[in-house]
């Protein structure tokens, strides 16, 4: 028996709010979608969780997470419950723009490189304004160094090729790149079937897929823009930003027709497979819910235009988390290692099909007429 569940990687949603409206928004937050979770209210739940799980990296984000008044609480506050935990606050950097913010500036600098700002821009055209923000936001002496996928997934506490390899969140990935060596192969090279054979072909096959038929794993990830990283800024003070550039998303959970939003009806299992967040750990009101969309369904149901049908509501009011801060160790473990990984009924709720969306985010939300 173990005496706490080990997690690399815990996610903090602390508000439903943002200034921008990309479209695919895995939260709703590109929605007229408000709220803002409270760290001294849901502090007794974390404290629970302190006890049962030890937790190597975390990420605070929402909405943007900086427009909640408490988001320095939920820093300091995850910090101390979790003191070895390295851990970042991703915004989407808008709220560093008016003026710089001395209070995270001065968070990060006493931590000594512990925490750092990771900034995700939904805008192609914004980006070199997004860097101007960045030098503004920083101290003299800025070194700028190029970051690779792997090196960020390091920073997350991920094994970027491992999960490539088995993170069902990336089976689409797979897919492709077999598909794709699969079209263009020539007849006497061996059919492959997994990516762990693609990884094993000899290396002048994987070359000349590249450099002749642009089919590699760097081609596909880019092509489905696993988030570029621009680059990590670190300034004399040690203090660093990491931009990732983010202007595609993944279609998302909701539809919008005839001035309202429509959740699917969907074969549950082709929605499980289409989706690509099957490996959530991310906490959200204080529990870790199967994906991050279904812990904002009945928020979504409450605040936005919608027109529910029976089941969806049945389905809506019946989910609950499978673990919470009350559940035993042996529970979360079995959760994380085994269940989290199966289809549920809410399932049906998302698209069987999920297609990429360029982002060009503004501050315009999407509104409706009621």
């Amino acid at each position: 028996m173990i005496n706490r569940y080990s997690l690399s990687l815990a996610i903090f949603n602390i508000t439903n709010s943002c200034n921008l409206n990309c479209n695919g928004c895995i939260v709703g937050s590109n929605f007229e979608y408000h709220g803002h979770q409270s760290w001294q209210e849901q502090k007794p739940k974390y404290e629970k969780w302190s006890k049962k799980i030890d937790i190597k990296h975390f990420e605070i984000y929402g909405g943007e997470p900086l427009l909640n008044p408490e988001w320095a609480d939920w820093f300091q506050g995850i910090g101390k419950l979790w003191p070895d935990a390295t851990g970042w606050l991703l915004s989407n950097g808008y709220a560093i723009s008016s003026s710089k913010n001395q209070k995270l500036y001065d968070l990060l600098a006493q931590s000594k490189g512990k925490y750092w700002l990771e900034i995700s821009h939904h805008n192609e055209n914004k980006k070199d304004w997004i860097i101007e923000q960045i030098y503004k936001f920083l101290n003299d002496d800025i070194i700028l160094h190029r970051m690779t996928h792997s090196e960020v997934m390091q920073l997350h506490g991920m094994d970027f090729n491992k999960m490539v390899v088995e993170d069902i969140n990336f089976a689409h990935v797979r897919k492709a790149i077999v598909q794709g060596y699969n079209d263009v192969r020539d007849a006497d090279w061996p059919k492959i079937d997994t990516i762990e054979e693609w990884n094993s072909l000899p290396a002048w096959i994987r070359q000349e897929c590249d450099e002749m038929h642009n089919v590699s794993l760097d081609k596909i990830l880019e092509r489905y823009k696993y988030d570029y990283i621009v680059g990590k800024f670190t300034d004399s003070n040690g203090v660093s930003v990491i931009l990732r550039q983010s202007t595609e998303f993944w279609e998302g959970v909701l539809s919008v027709n005839n001035n309202h939003v429509a959740f699917h009806n969907s074969d549950v299992n082709s929605a499980h497979d289409a989706c690509n967040s099957k490996m959530c750990s991310e906490f959200y009101n204080g529990e870790i819910h199967k994906c991050n969309p279904v812990g904002h369904f009945k928020e979504w149901s409450e605040q936005l235009p919608m027109e529910l049908t029976a089941r969806q509501q049945q389905l809506i009011d019946s989910y609950v988390p499978t673990v919470t801060a009350d559940s035993t160790i042996e529970e979360i473990e079995n959760w994380f290692d085994h269940e989290r990984t199966h289809a549920i009924p809410q399932c049906g709720l998302c698209p069987e099909e999920r297609n990429i969306n360029v982002i060009n985010a503004t501050t315009k939300k999407i509104k409706f007429v009621r």
